[in-house]
């Protein structure tokens, strides 16, 4: 199996992507506060060259959704957190069972993170 070149966006994609993202956070920028564009590259079979397609922090109900599913089938989870979080742009990346399944599933789950976090135990040892 040979490697494949490492393919890259254009400027002009780069910008157009950047004008989208601040498009959606304008448009309710309380849900779209954290909005993550992903970037699926076609292959010779697909219909485009590059696919992006823009999905929001899941909230509590997606989370909790996803939470559920994933003990049962981490693939239908992924989907599901896909279509639960999807704003706008290419919908085939949710629902083309190949560019889904070898584009979009390895690169959702990260926006799945977690924030820095502690517990700052202030108490007194024995009191």
């Amino acid at each position: 199996m040979e490697m494949e070149e490492s393919k890259e966006l254009t400027l002009a994609q780069e910008e157009t992507i950047k004008k989208t993202l601040e498009e959606i956070r304008k448009q309710d920028p309380k849900k779209n506060k954290r909005v993550y564009p992903i970037v699926v590259f076609g292959d010779e079979y697909d219909d485009k060259e590059v696919y992006i397609a823009y999905f929001r922090e899941p909230d509590f109900v997606a989370f909790s959704k996803f939470a559920q599913l994933q003990k049962k089938d981490e693939i239908a989870a992924v989907r599901s957190l896909a279509r639960d979080t999807f704003i706008q742009g290419d919908k085939e990346l949710v629902d083309d069972d190949s560019l889904f399944l070898y584009g979009l599933s390895a690169k959702l789950v990260n926006i799945i993170g977690s924030r820095q976090a502690k517990v700052a135990n202030f108490s007194i040892a024995g009191k």
